[in-house]
C-alpha cells in the first residue's frame, strides 16, 4: 500500500539553496503538492506548485497559508544586503521563526532548516548566534521530526523522532532527504580550490638533475689538447 502524495511547504524558494530545493522537491514523486511562501515569484511555473507572495512583517496575511506535511526554511539574506544586523536577523530568525510557528500550529510534523556550520544560541559571533537561537526556538515549537543542515558542510546533520516511514529526515535511505541532497550532492564531488592548478604544478615539477662533482685544479698544472 503506498503512502499518499504528501505537500511541502517551503520558504526562501528564491536563493541558491531554495532553488535546488524547489526543483528537487517539484520532480520528487513523494510529493503531490508544493506550497511556496515567497518575497518575489521564484519563476517556476509546474502543475505542482502554489506559490504565494506574501509579506513577512505582516504575519497575519499569510499565517493561513502556512500549511503542508513537510517544512522545508531556506530563508535568509547577507549583512551587507540588510543594512544592518537587526535587518539581517528579522529576516533570518525573525520571518523562518513565525513561518515554523504558524505551519506546526496547522500540524506540520516535519522541519528541515538550512541553518549554518557553528550553530551556536551562545555563541560571540553574531550569525552564527542568531542560527543557533532559531535552530533552538524551532525546536521547541514541538515537530516530530527535525533536520539542520548547513550548505558549507559536506553531511547534514539531522535529528529526529520519527520513524523511517516518515519521509525527509525521518528516513535513514539513500538519497531519501531532497534537503540533504541539495545541500551536499553538489560538494560531494567538487575538487577543492586550486586541486588542478596544484596537480599541473606536481606534473610540471620533475625531480633535480644530480650534477657529477669537478676535481679541483691543481696548482701550475695546466691542461693541454692531445
Amino acid at each position: 500500500m503506498h503512502a499518499s502524495p504528501r505537500t511541502a511547504l517551503l520558504v526562501g524558494a528564491t536563493g541558491l539553496v531554495g532553488r535546488e530545493l524547489l526543483r528537487q522537491l517539484l520532480a520528487d514523486p513523494r510529493y503531490g503538492a508544493v506550497t511556496v511562501l515567497a518575497r518575489r515569484s521564484a519563476g517556476v511555473k509546474h502543475d505542482k506548485l502554489t506559490e504565494h507572495l506574501v509579506d513577512f512583517d505582516r504575519p497575519d496575511d499569510w499565517h493561513a497559508l502556512a500549511k503542508g506535511d513537510h517544512l522545508f526554511s531556506a530563508l535568509g539574506t547577507t549583512l551587507k544586503a540588510a543594512g544592518s544586523r537587526e535587518a539581517q536577523y528579522r529576516v533570518d530568525y525573525t520571518y523562518q521563526y513565525e513561518v515554523a510557528r504558524a505551519a506546526r500550529h496547522h500540524g506540520t510534523e516535519t522541519y528541515v532548516l538550512v541553518s549554518s556550520t557553528g550553530a551556536a544560541a551562545k555563541s560571540a559571533i553574531f550569525y552564527s548566534r542568531m542560527k543557533g537561537e532559531l535552530e533552538r526556538d524551532a525546536a521547541a515549537l514541538g515537530f516530530r521530526a527535525r533536520a539542520s543542515s548547513s550548505p558549507a558542510r559536506s553531511t547534514a546533520t539531522a535529528r529526529s523522532t520519527a520513524p523511517a516511514s516518515a519521509g525527509p529526515c525521518g528516513s535513514s535511505a539513500p538519497g531519501a532527504d531532497p534537503a540533504r541532497r541539495g545541500a551536499t550532492d553538489r560538494r560531494r564531488h567538487r575538487r577543492p580550490r586550486g586541486h588542478h592548478r596544484r596537480l599541473r604544478s606536481h606534473a610540471r615539477r620533475a625531480p633535480p638533475r644530480r650534477r657529477r662533482p669537478v676535481p679541483p685544479r691543481q696548482p701550475g698544472v695546466t691542461a693541454t689538447a692531445s
